[in-house]
């Protein structure tokens, strides 16, 4: 079903030609940005919530309020396990990153510019004086976060750097084959052991780390605002298959781009295309949940509150380096039984 509508965009751009294909992409890309993902995140995060807090109790909320809005990485990964590609796997891994400068410099300064013009002088005082008072808080999270940047990336780079060139197969692969290209596949030796090696030890680094943050300050997350979080299952479940479907169109849209201009778009982001564009643009796409869950979050200016928008990135960070090692570990087993895979 994904290669069919791959197809058709692909078929779309030669009868639309280059320009207006280019501007039809974009326009897409802007909807999936700042229409389908804000509406479906702002649905499934809200249930989620609810959800939480009625069956694993309060402590559990902000944990699975983050986790659930990692959901669109760990749909671009599956669907890209599915047409037996890596690249997807770069979606996550980039996001790490992606968490990191969203959340922690582009949601207070964004709510910093957007008070002043309001006249909202005061909130941009509390604000201040609320990181400045919990500055330990903060840098507890920063660090959380860089930590499960240096675990993902570093796992990527192994397996990036000892990747090989080969022919590519002539049925999946056609534009490279007809091109004479040859394509990238990810190493299936020690290097491979390795890379899970550091994915399995950041999760439970980080498990722990946040197990202590829980016993020593559990009001964290007792206290936070949960007045209009929903508790429907349906409509968590409408939420997800919503970002799961916008997930599943921005693959198209990279795949077609990858085969209508891998050889451009192969000067910035290299041999594989599609990782790069999983790493750069998918990355920034779907931590947009994250970054509206921070905007809310550190809006309502509370010690709790800002915990959990602080944990858009280190908690998703945990999520997302949860859903490179799972990434991993299929396709580790995916390689056993036989199946070939390039990034």
């Amino acid at each position: 079903m994904l290669s069919s509508l791959t197809n058709m965009i692909v078929e779309l751009e030669s009868q639309t030609g280059q320009w207006v294909f280019i501007g039809l992409s974009l326009l897409i890309t802007i909807v999936l940005c700042f229409v389908a993902i804000p509406l479906t995140t702002d649905l499934m995060v809200n249930h989620a919530a609810g959800l939480a807090g009625r069956w694993f109790g309060p402590k559990f909320r902000t944990l699975v309020i983050n986790a659930s809005t990692n959901n669109p990485e760990l749909a671009a990964m599956a669907v890209s396990l599915g047409m037996r590609r890596l690249g997807g796997w770069a979606n996550p891994l980039g996001s790490l990153g992606a968490n990191c400068y969203l959340m922690f410099l582009v949601a207070p300064i964004w709510l910093v510019l957007t008070d002043l013009v309001r006249g909202r002088a005061d909130n941009v005082k509390r604000l201040v004086t609320l990181i400045r008072t919990e500055k330990r808080l903060v840098f507890w999270h920063v660090g959380m976060a860089l930590f499960a940047v240096v675990c993902g990336n570093g796992a990527l780079w192994l397996m990036r750097t000892h990747s090989t060139e080969v022919a590519p197969e002539p049925i999946r692969d056609a534009v490279s084959s007809a091109a004479g290209q040859s394509v990238l596949t990810p190493p299936t030796d020690w290097t491979m052991y390795v890379a899970l090696g550091v994915l399995v030890a950041g999760v439970l680094i980080m498990l722990l780390l946040e197990a202590g943050l829980k016993r020593r300050r559990p009001n964290l997350y007792t206290d936070i605002h949960d007045a209009n979080h929903g508790h429907s299952l349906i409509l968590f479940g409408v939420g997800t298959v919503g970002l799961i479907v916008s997930c599943w169109l921005m693959n198209a849209l990279f795949l077609a781009w990858t085969e209508l201009y891998g050889e451009h778009l192969g000067r910035v982001l290299g041999t594989a295309v599609f990782a790069g564009l999983h790493y750069v643009l998918g990355a920034l796409i779907t931590s947009l949940p994250e970054l509206r869950v921070a905007l809310g979050n550190y809006r309502r200016l509370t010690v709790p509150d800002l915990n959990t928008a602080l944990g858009s990135a280190s908690y998703s960070n945990l999520t997302n380096l949860a859903i490179c090692l799972l990434g991993l570990a299929l396709f580790a087993g995916l390689t056993w039984s036989g199946v070939s895979m390039p990034w």
